[in-house]
């Protein structure tokens, strides 16, 4: 059996993995919701409406989520109302 020698630390290694923990930054996430300034949201709907939605997209030409449809329909109504 080989006997060798203890393996030495190195204490570059240890400094430069300090530096980059005590860097720190923000998750992905942050940095996401950040950049396009979108803000999660939670909305209710009664289960007669969300069958219609889905139908609706079942049925369409287009796939589409229930999110882009449901921004999209805000989009809308802000534009004929508001604007």
């Amino acid at each position: 059996m080989a006997i060798a020698k203890k393996p030495s630390s190195n204490n570059k290694n240890i400094d430069l993995t300090d530096a980059i923990i005590s860097k720190g930054g923000s998750s992905p996430s942050e940095e996401l919701y950040n950049e396009n300034n979108n803000i999660k949201l939670t909305i209710r709907l009664s289960s007669k409406m969300l069958n219609i939605i889905d139908n609706y997209l079942e049925n369409s030409i287009s796939k589409k989520t229930r999110t882009c449809w449901v921004r999209e329909a805000v989009e809308e109504k802000i534009k004929r109302d508001i604007i």
